[in-house]
């Protein structure tokens, strides 16, 4: 049976009066009332909206942690040259400048954090003198390496890496000890004694 539904007109009168007209015209004359597409007849086509995108994932947190200091890729560099100084005096500098600097974190991974660390210890001091020599001890991170200072103990890393400067270096008399640095992964050690201007006042000991 053929539908008697009124078939859509493809063009919508441009003036809502005409419309108007349209339709009077067909309830006058018995005539089906005209349809069209658009808005008030049948949609001509149907606009899927979009989902929206998902949100983006988090960024993956590093787990890595800097590098520590390896007691196995330690180099020793013995200066053979320069002041010296007695084994006694090496190891009280030695001794003071862990002391000092126990418990000091470097961590070469934060730029605005200290790197190095270094002290100047007087040696060879006579009374009415003064001090023959200024031992120079110093620290520096390296490698993006991150690790505490601890104390000047051999079994301590401070006190062991230093100690090797001292006792490995100049091995034939424990009275002229010249120094020397110890290179690792992480860091460089440095025990330097120097020639010091003579203090005429006398600043005694250590």
């Amino acid at each position: 049976m053929p539908s008697t539904d009124p078939a859509p007109n493809p063009t919508k009168p441009a003036d809502p009066e005409e419309e108007e007209i349209d339709q009077q015209c067909a309830f006058e004359f018995g005539l089906p009332l005209p349809t069209y597409d658009g808005p008030i007849g049948r949609p001509t086509s149907t606009v899927e909206i979009p989902p929206p995108p998902p949100p983006p994932s988090p960024s993956p947190q590093s787990n890595l942690s800097p590098p520590s200091p390896n007691p196995a890729t330690e180099s020793l560099h013995c200066y053979n040259s320069g002041a010296m100084t007695g084994r006694r005096d090496a190891l009280k500098a030695l001794n003071k400048f862990c002391y000092n600097y126990a418990g000091v974190v470097l961590d070469a991974t934060r730029p605005n954090t200290r790197h190095t660390l270094q002290g100047d210890y007087l040696a060879d001091c006579l009374p009415l003198v003064g001090c023959f020599v200024l031992i120079h001890v110093s620290v520096t991170v390296t490698n993006g390496c991150r690790f505490a200072m601890d104390g000047p103990d051999p079994a301590e890393q401070c006190g062991r890496i230093l100690r090797e400067t001292i006792v490995r270096c100049d091995t034939a008399s424990t009275r002229f000890k010249q120094g020397g640095s110890v290179t690792s992964n992480c860091a460089i050690w440095t025990f330097d004694p120097n020639l010091n201007n003579v203090d005429l006042l006398g600043i005694g000991d250590l």
